[in-house]
């Protein structure tokens, strides 16, 4: 798992390459709005470009990790459905309605029953790198969704910044920095807090200490923190049992976003949390998520081995996709 992190960068040139190389025309007429289908490992892409897109597009992009599309989807709409799987239950079913209501719809996936549906109802699909868990296939999927989007009429990135993400991501993280981190972490519950525009880049980060070190996390999103979660650590449970992940972008941020980031770590602080500063290199938004991506999944499979567990198996999440597909047929 770590070894495949490690080689982010050589997937992201990768996936870049296989859409380099398919004979694509504009795929629709750019849509009134687009939705992102997805779920876990998927899902997450479709917050990332989200992120990209509030600074970006005047196109709103909502996100559904579901197995239900919003009501107000037409014809004049576009529904991106992702599934590296391409099983994904929930997204079979919100790929069906996307289907049913008239919407423009493109698939990304590496195979699977999405794969086989979009064969047969002419609809556009984007291969991603194979032989990958869903988590680990982030650069890829995200790549081809911009891609999708690019082709929609909706570009939300450019060559100069997939680049500098490559570049980054082959420079890699401090792993020294990551282990000591890792150490900090063990038998607490990490609290991940950042800017709003990092918010899915937090999930992210609890989502791989989730999955891959099988453990619990918090996220808190700032300035919306101060608003609710601060009360909470007037009078909390066991002080000694948290430690918190400010999330800081090395560049790009304003200075009123690093005086409330400052504000926060500080409250922590005061209040006998263990706070620990992790900065996000990278000129553009795209960089900086992938890099913070790249950190938490590094720190993830490092807090995994030091409690001895394999951050490939998922069985609670194996239990549950047995469940569901008795549920949703196909």
């Amino acid at each position: 798992m770590k070894e495949i992190y490690l080689e982010w960068y050589k997937q992201l040139s990768e996936e870049i390459e296989i859409i380099s190389k398919a004979k694509w025309k504009k795929l629709g007429k750019t849509p009134r709005a687009v939705v992102i289908s997805g779920m876990g490992g998927s899902g997450i892409v479709g917050d990332y470009v989200q992120a990209l897109a509030n600074k970006r597009s005047d196109i709103p992009i909502f996100v559904v990790k579901d197995f239900k599309l919003p009501i107000w989807i037409s014809n004049k709409d576009l529904v991106i459905t992702i599934s590296y799987s391409g099983n994904t239950r929930e997204t079979i079913e919100c790929y069906r309605e996307a289907l049913k209501a008239g919407a423009q719809v493109a698939v990304i996936s590496s195979n699977g029953l999405l794969e086989k549906f979009s064969r047969e109802d002419n609809v556009p699909f984007i291969p991603v790198v194979k032989g990958l868990v869903p988590r680990a296939s982030l650069p890829s999927m995200l790549v081809a969704c911009l891609f999708v989007l690019e082709k929609f009429g909706i570009p939300l990135t450019d060559k100069g910044e997939l680049e500098e993400a490559i570049d980054i991501l082959r420079d890699g993280v401090c792993e020294e920095e990551v282990s000591e981190v890792a150490s900090k972490i063990l038998n607490k519950l990490p609290v991940i807090v950042t800017l709003t525009d990092y918010a899915p880049l937090a999930w992210r980060f609890k989502n791989e200490l989730n999955e891959n070190s099988k453990i619990p996390a918090k996220v808190e999103i700032l300035p919306e923190w101060a608003h609710n979660d601060i009360v909470g650590w007037e009078k909390p449970y066991n002080i000694e049992n948290y430690v918190a992940l400010i999330l800081k972008p090395k560049i790009r941020a304003s200075e009123l976003d690093l005086k409330i980031l400052d504000f926060a770590g500080n409250y922590f602080e005061e209040a006998g949390i263990e706070t620990v500063e992790i900065l996000l290199f990278g000129k553009s938004l795209l960089t900086q998520l992938l890099y913070g991506s790249l950190y938490a999944g590094l720190l993830s499979v490092i807090l995994a081995r030091e409690r001895n567990i394999d951050p490939l198996t998922t069985t609670s999440i194996t239990k549950y996709k047995e469940y569901i597909s008795k549920l949703i047929s196909v």
